[in-house]
């Protein structure tokens, strides 16, 4: 599998020189709004508390991944692009398909040839009929909630309290679902093949399946998403309320948990 890992030592040139060896994309890498000097090194273009550390570049990350992965633990603004560098590819390839973007490639182009990729894909998977329809009869009305990063945390109409996960980094959720039932997983798998691979062994026959806690659905448009209902509801609001810096009474129950930190997490917005 193509990998490298890339430190603060490296300079701007090095870092893009090396991307274009190793995937034959192009990577524009920025500091702030312009384009970062080609001599400097990464470590002095970084921002915020991203002092340190190193990411971990593989093949089998997305566009998206990679990019996001290069904000949030490096602090660093990146782009890839095509191998001509004439348009940015779009964030659901993986890095080893960037190389197959052609010269002077449209949108459109591109997402034709990551559609024959998901169908490549889902013949090789057996992909699955529509995603099952939610039981009715068990919906209750939402009284309040609120949004925190990636948690969603719900006082529903009979002040039960529900938090919900949706995953940014879908990956890592699929290793986290294949984990608590130990199903034995390929780690060279990208998204699309972890999703679809999961979802034909515990869908049913849709496009959706439920492990434990964790849901994973495949899109129409092909893409994987992850999210979790938490079983351990107040664990959950423990976490959340860590994360805002909310300060919560041990005594209290889940339901006056879950009210006090939706209204404070509304009123801190």
């Amino acid at each position: 599998m193509k990998t490298f890992a890339i430190d603060g030592r490296l300079r701007v040139k090095t870092l893009k020189d090396h991307f274009k060896e190793t995937f034959g994309g192009t990577l524009r890498v920025y500091n702030g709004n312009k384009k970062a000097d080609d001599e400097a090194t990464l470590a002095s273009i970084r921002t915020g508390d991203t002092v340190s550390g190193q990411v971990e570049c593989t093949e089998n990350m997305t566009v998206g991944e990679f990019e996001q992965e290069m904000s949030d633990k490096f602090g660093i603004k990146v782009q890839v692009a095509s191998p001509d560098d004439w348009v940015l590819a779009l964030d659901e390839y993986t890095l080893s398909t960037v190389c197959d973007i052609p010269k002077n490639a449209t949108k459109a182009k591109m997402q034709a040839l990551l559609e024959q990729q998901y169908a490549a894909d889902e013949a090789e998977v057996d992909g699955a009929a529509p995603a099952e329809v939610a039981d009715a009869d068990k919906y209750v009305p939402a009284k309040k909630s609120a949004i925190s990063g990636e948690y969603i945390i719900t006082v529903k109409a009979n002040n039960s309290v529900e938090v919900f996960r949706i995953y940014d980094n879908v990956r890592a959720s699929l290793r986290e679902a294949a984990q608590t039932v130990g199903f034995q997983y390929d780690p060279d798998w990208n998204t699309r093949r972890f999703g679809l691979t999961l979802v034909k062994a515990y869908g049913q026959g849709t496009r959706q399946a439920t492990i434990g806690e964790y849901t994973i659905a495949i899109r129409p448009s092909g893409t994987v998403e992850t999210y979790r209902i938490y079983g351990n509801t107040i664990s959950a609001l423990r976490e959340i309320a860590g994360n805002v810096g909310f300060n919560y009474e041990p005594t209290w129950n889940t339901q006056t948990f879950g009210s006090k930190l939706v209204d404070f997490i509304n009123e801190n917005k």
